[in-house]
């Protein structure tokens, strides 16, 4: 073909032969991890995705573990919230799976819906565009909302789901909750530094990094199981993950999320921690007693919080009113917690744009972040060594029926207990004749997740490994008893395990 005429074509279909030639090369294949949430911190999603760049226009495949990111050469993506820009066939399909229950008792259990996820990418920046039903089909955008309630303020007790929803069929949905009003959330991780191997083909994925620490909670908290000592950092010194957290109440009003990152913890050790900068939000409490400060002044001139159940939706910061008292509130006004305010540094790289749409009851977001920020915690999108491409397929649904006959014929629940329930070092000890200890000698698994299991059950788990290199030199070969024995499972045996604990609820200490 006439040069001319090939450089004029391209031009048309890729904004000019000078651009072509100018691209930076695409960024490395690479894997991460993606879940959303209803109102809570309780999420679903898939914790070990593959996001494959490409020159050339792709469409999803069949297996739902892969991501194509698109090299896009016309206009920019504008971020929107409409994803009108997105062909449907771009969207890989997620089967959502449990991710984290814990602590229990805080919130409803998760309730999984399908996740629809799509990236693109250019010379300057890297896009996703991602939609989800949400579970309980609303908006959950109060987190500790204010409530005036019987003459004084108090967080808003968390709502009931609604009959109906996916959410509605959590186990616990009729048990009480420790937990507040909360909200939607999104969350993405990418691997930085990773010698521990999760972010790899048949790895853990982001499962390497959250650990529910069940033995140490208190049996007299098991109610709460996992509370005050559940944590995410990495495992091995100098292993680095880049995180993503969108708030639908904190970060979706200035149309950003947190971005932070994850450090080298010990057990309970909290190794998450956020970038550098100012936060999108400032807190709306004063402490002693813990009240609001400042009150819509529009809404109070107008004298709207007069009226039973009057809802401020969002505070502005040239709209504020400090609270007196002499000032009156009818029951059940609520205030938001959070007052949005412009964020800086680090914290805000990422943009996101993010709509609730009412007629498909989906969240829509659009996500765009510089491919290259120069932070060294974030992940840098450049070009370098692909990792290899999964070789399976993310497990199917769990079968509750065939994981309760793995948990007994395992003899899980000879430790466990017949539903998971747990066993007290007091009931263990007492059975044996000895002197009675405090603690769990099993903790309670009751809704964990197949990730969790399969990481506590894994052969090359590294407490496991240092565990037995700790027994081999000083303890005649035995490992020491707060390990658990690896038990030789599938991935899918795994999965209907899991399942099935997922349905298991005992009230306290039954």
């Amino acid at each position: 073909m006439n040069p001319i005429l090939t450089c004029f074509t391209t031009l048309i279909i890729a904004a000019g032969c000078a651009d072509a030639l100018a691209q930076t090369p695409r960024p490395a294949n690479t894997y991460f991890s993606v879940a959303v949430t209803e109102n809570s911190h309780n999420h679903y999603g898939e914790n070990l995705m593959y996001l494959a760049f490409s020159d050339t226009p792709q469409v999803a495949t069949d297996n739902s573990r892969i991501v194509h990111s698109v090299r896009t050469v016309a206009q920019p993506i504008q971020l929107d919230g409409k994803l009108d820009e997105w062909p449907a066939q771009r969207f890989t399909r997620i089967r959502g799976r449990v991710m984290n229950n814990y602590p229990l008792g805080l919130y409803y259990d998760a309730a999984p819906t399908e996740i629809r996820i799509a990236s693109a990418f250019d010379d300057e920046y890297i896009y996703f565009a991602l939609s989800y039903e949400d579970a309980n089909r609303d908006a959950s955008i109060r987190r500790n909302q204010w409530q005036y309630h019987e003459g004084v303020w108090r967080p808003m007790p968390h709502a009931k789901p609604t009959p109906g929803t996916a959410a509605s069929a959590s186990v616990n949905r009729d048990a009480p909750l420790a937990g507040n009003e909360d909200e939607d959330r999104l969350l993405m991780m990418f691997p930085i530094q990773d010698k521990q191997k999760n972010f790899v083909d048949g790895g853990l994925g982001c499962a390497g990094y959250c650990h529910t620490n069940l033995r140490l909670t208190p049996t007299t908290d098991d109610d709460l199981t996992g509370a005050g000592v559940a944590a995410m950092h990495t495992v091995l010194p100098g292993d680095l993950a880049d995180l993503w957290h969108w708030t639908a109440t904190r970060s979706r009003p200035m149309n950003t999320l947190k971005d932070g990152h994850l450090n080298f913890g010990t057990v309970s050790d909290n190794g998450r921690e956020a970038d550098s900068g100012a936060y999108p939000f400032e807190n709306n409490a004063l402490l002693e007693p813990l009240r609001p400060r400042y009150v819509s002044r529009s809404d109070y001139q107008a004298g709207r919080y007069q009226q039973p159940g009057f809802e401020t939706r969002q505070l502005v910061t040239g709209d504020l009113l400090e609270i007196t008292p002499d000032m009156q509130f009818a029951e059940g006004v609520s205030l938001p917690f959070y007052i949005p305010v412009a964020p800086s540094g680090g914290i805000a790289d990422v943009q996101v744009v993010a709509l609730f749409d009412e007629t498909s009851l989906s969240w829509q977001l659009e996500i765009r972040r510089k491919r290259v920020t120069g932070d060294p915690h974030d992940r840098q999108f450049v070009a370098g060594e692909d990792l290899p491409a999964p070789t399976d397929r993310p497990v199917a649904a769990g079968d509750p029926g065939k994981g309760e006959k793995l948990f007994h014929e395992k003899a899980c629940a000879a430790c466990h207990g017949e539903q998971g329930e747990g066993l007290r070092h007091t009931e263990h000890t007492h059975s044996e004749g000895q002197s009675a200890e405090e603690g769990w000698h099993a903790p309670r698994n009751q809704r964990v997740s197949a990730p969790a299991i399969r990481k506590t059950v894994s052969p090359l788990r590294p407490r496991r490994l240092r565990y037995l290199a700790h027994s081999l030199k000083q303890h005649n070969g035995q490992p020491p008893e707060a390990l658990m024995p690896f038990v030789n499972l599938t991935p899918q045996e795994i999965e209907d395990i899991a399942s099935w604990l997922q349905l298991q609820y005992t009230p306290d200490r039954q």
